[in-house]
């Protein structure tokens, strides 16, 4: 399967996004934690 660097720039990107998304969520939550 040939794998265009477009592609794998999107798919870096997305993971970029998802990796952020997933701080934001843990810091959350570790607040949260803290809170109880």
């Amino acid at each position: 399967m040939y794998v265009t660097f477009e592609y794998v720039a999107q798919a870096s990107e997305y993971v970029a996004q998802a990796s952020e998304y997933v701080a934001q969520a843990s810091s959350l939550w570790s607040l949260e934690a803290r809170g109880c």
